[in-house]
């Protein structure tokens, strides 16, 4: 176990000109579980996968004792821009109300029945009220229907699933064969940093133990092989679930950019 000081002063005196940095102990004051978030400029000139390298290198003594660890990275100009562009969102000013006028809010006209086309509710002012349809979905778990009981229930009524109601603003799943849960993880960047991460901390360095490495060129680390190859296959394995800009954010943010078909 690691408490949350003594791994922030192992990161202080490891890593070079650390100007900011946050120490999370996501374990629940266990010390078990870490995330960092590690500003310096000594991450200069290097890819995301590189700085992440090295930061396990240099707590390499500190990780073992720990059952999770996961990491941010970024050098003072990117920390500055992050936190710039996060204050002018917060300061932007909300979008002001337009006060209804006494005309708008008087009684709207009755609706004209006779006709052979339906007319929609309309005040004096000439807004249109806009009528509202509810319904029912016999396919959720609950009002499931005697005549459909006998048929396998579908994603949105199986229990942790999401139905999508008509009128709702509830969008439906990206992939109907997945749960919600499973949907939100893998579309996460923390998901995918966080695997990188424990697959370096498996495979990278020398281990005895563990057996030899696969051979690579010249320049490469041992077990850097093994790591994109079981990266690439579990991403392959998930990566029709995602959108074409989660892709790209996944690959951006991790730095494998060997991965196939992306």
């Amino acid at each position: 176990m690691v408490s949350s000081q003594e791994l922030e002063t192992a990161i202080r005196q490891k890593v070079q000109n650390v100007s900011t940095l946050v120490v999370s102990d996501v374990s629940g004051g266990c010390g078990q579980a870490y995330d960092v978030v590690i500003v310096s400029d000594a991450f200069s000139g290097l890819t995301t996968l590189k700085r992440h390298r090295m930061v396990n290198e240099l707590l390499k003594d500190e990780i073992a004792q720990l059952h999770a660890f996961s990491q941010k990275t970024y050098t003072v100009s990117q920390y500055e821009q992050m936190s710039s562009s996060s204050a002018s969102n917060d300061s932007a000013p909300a979008p002001s109300a337009t006060k209804p006028t006494s005309a708008d809010l008087q009684a709207p006209a009755p609706i004209n029945s006779t006709g052979s086309r339906p007319s929609h509710n309309r005040t004096a002012s000439g807004v249109s009220i806009p009528e509202l349809t509810l319904t029912t979905d016999d396919e959720t778990l609950s009002g499931l229907s005697a005549r459909n009981a006998g048929k396998p229930l579908g994603p949105g009524a199986q229990p942790g699933g999401s139905t999508q109601f008509p009128g709702t603003a509830v969008p439906p799943p990206l992939s109907p064969s997945i749960s919600r849960l499973h949907e939100n993880r893998i579309r996460s960047i923390e998901f995918w940093t966080g695997l990188r991460s424990y697959l370096e901390i498996q495979f990278s360095g020398h281990n005895a133990d563990a057996g030899a490495a696969s051979p690579g060129p010249s320049g490469r680390s041992p077990g850097d092989a093994e790591i994109e190859r079981i990266f690439e296959d579990f991403f392959l394995s998930q990566k029709h679930h995602l959108t074409a800009s989660d892709v790209a954010k996944v690959r951006d943010a991790t730095g494998m950019f060997g991965m196939a078909g992306v």
